[in-house]
């Protein structure tokens, strides 16, 4: 009889596709005989105390014995329940409790907001503790073609990509539940699923968890073997057909974190690497973003930035006025040049740029700041007006010497022969008015550098060289340039040139033939 009842057991277990459901089969059945030898043992214990009591009426006596042994079964059947089936489960199961732990964690890892490769790694260190596997893996889809691995741990080498048309992608594609190697090799199953566990055994898996999204399959787990020897069972196989469910939805959210994160890195590093300063405050004048060459300029300024702080009460003035009137009106400003005294007493030169953002048409929700250090490009200029002034001062003094050197060679000639030629009265009538003319000359050439004041302007950008430089182009022509100028009134400047020969051959024709 014995064997029978075991042989039907078995029997059970093959039929139901889960030999290794055996174990919760007997585990029943013996916690259910021993709950009731339990509450029969107590309810005759009951009855028969209470019914020895000494009361005349046997009915009464009788009845009253057998609703205090009712009370006690109702009163004793919860706890004794209880421990009966931890007793059992002791006896039966020792991996009931890691897979209760491994339910709540994997619930709560799937509910968790987190990166792909932080939510992979720490899911695949839960089920190895939890079910003592050997080795896993966990894939996810890249493309139309692959699936690529993301997380394995283990000692057993893992393949890195398993193509789209493998079989134990078709066969998880067809629903849920997890492919137990186990199971497919005795079942059979449909073709695909034979397939499938052919597969299986070439990459040591001993089961398959598919990951489900509103897309359809994103990913699958490749589970090896358990450690203990123990085979998958009913509750393995609900509990990873749960898991895969929730994972498969936590792979969709950390991938919309892990773009979220990316993007604000992305964006936090090209921000920080600007070789513009940018800092921002929100609507009450708070810093909310200083990169690192706005600290470094403001540094310079004495001025040391946290994210966070008043700006009113670091921001040099002008910074401040100006951000705060763009708050104000929501209009920004474009090209406002600043200039600031550091700490050692130099000058900094800052190009501003500010614009209001967020918030309706009349109250702006933060301003954006924009600083650029033009000290550099500030010296620069000035050097190369500088140079400016040097090449036209060497422009204006070969002008000059040409000018001056021409009467000089005459008065050299005339101061030459005077000691011989002072008796010759042609020499003397030729010479002595030359002499007055040449000097003369001289005198109005200087007197002409003084007809303009060099280096001296009215513009801010100014060389004051203008018309020091007209000057010598009209000399070059041999022209004159006269100036005329009166305060409050204006000035004007005439310029003569002389006519070409060609020129004057065309003037003197067209008075012939108006004659």
């Amino acid at each position: 009889m014995t064997v029978v009842i075991w042989l039907a057991v078995i029997a059970y277990g093959i039929a139901t596709r889960h030999i290794m459901e055996v174990g919760e089969f007997l585990r029943r059945i013996i916690t259910l005989g021993l709950l009731i030898a339990l509450l029969a043992t107590l309810y005759l214990l009951t009855f028969h105390v209470v019914g020895s009591l000494p009361v005349n009426d046997s009915g009464l006596r009788w009845t009253v014995a057998h609703v205090a042994a009712a009370i006690t079964i109702a009163v004793a059947l919860a706890p004794v329940d209880a421990l009966l089936r931890r007793g059992a489960n002791r006896f039966f199961d020792d991996g009931r409790e890691q897979l209760t732990h491994l339910m709540h964690r994997g619930g709560e890892l799937a509910r968790s907001i987190t990166t792909i490769d932080a939510l992979f790694g720490e899911f695949g260190r839960l089920l190895q503790e939890s079910l003592g596997l050997s080795h896993l893996s966990i894939y996810l889809r890249d493309s139309d073609a692959r699936f690529s691995i993301r997380a394995h741990l283990g000692e057993t080498d893992a393949v890195s990509v398993i193509a789209c048309d493998d079989p134990i992608i078709g066969a998880l594609s067809d629903g849920r539940p997890p492919l137990l190697h186990d199971v497919l090799r005795r079942k059979g199953g449909t073709p695909m699923q034979q397939r499938a566990e052919k597969s299986m055994a070439r990459l040591h898996a001993e089961a398959a968890v598919a990951l489900h999204a509103k897309n359809g399959l994103v990913g699958f787990i490749l589970l090896g073997r358990r450690q203990n020897e123990r085979i998958f069972g009913q509750r393995e196989e609900d509990a990873l057909t749960f898991l895969g469910g929730q994972m498969g939805i936590a792979i969709e959210n950390a991938t919309l974190y892990t773009q979220l994160r990316d993007a604000q890195i992305y964006n936090e590093v090209l921000l920080d690497n600007l070789a513009t300063g940018v800092v921002a405050v929100d609507a009450e004048g708070r810093v909310t973003v200083c990169n690192r060459e706005a600290s470094r300029i403001l540094h310079e300024l004495g001025v040391v930035i946290a994210v966070g702080c008043s700006a009113a009460d670091v921001f040099p003035k002008a910074l401040w006025e100006e951000m705060r009137t763009c708050l104000a009106s929501g209009k920004g400003v474009r090209d406002r040049n600043l200039v600031f005294e550091t700490s050692t007493h130099e000058e900094r030169h800052v190009r501003l740029a500010t614009a209001a953002f967020g918030g309706d048409d009349r109250v702006a929700s933060g301003a954006l700041a924009v600083v650029h250090d033009t000290t550099a490009l500030r010296k620069l200029e000035e050097q190369i007006r500088r140079s400016d002034r040097l090449a036209s001062i060497g422009t204006l003094a070969a002008g000059m010497a040409h000018e001056i050197k021409n009467p000089l060679v005459c008065l050299k000639t005339f101061a030459q022969l005077l000691p011989t030629q002072y008796d010759d009265p042609d020499f003397r009538n030729t010479f002595t008015p030359l002499l007055g003319t040449e000097v003369e000359r001289i005198d109005a050439i200087v007197s002409q550098l003084l007809i303009f004041d060099p280096f001296f302007t009215t513009k801010a950008q100014g060389t004051g060289l203008g018309l020091a430089v007209a000057h010598g182009i009209v000399l070059e022509h041999r022209g004159q340039i006269d100036v005329m100028s009166a305060v409050g009134v204006g000035t004007s400047f005439r310029v003569s040139l002389p006519l070409l020969a060609t020129d004057v051959e065309q003037v003197n024709n067209g008075k012939e033939g108006m004659a």
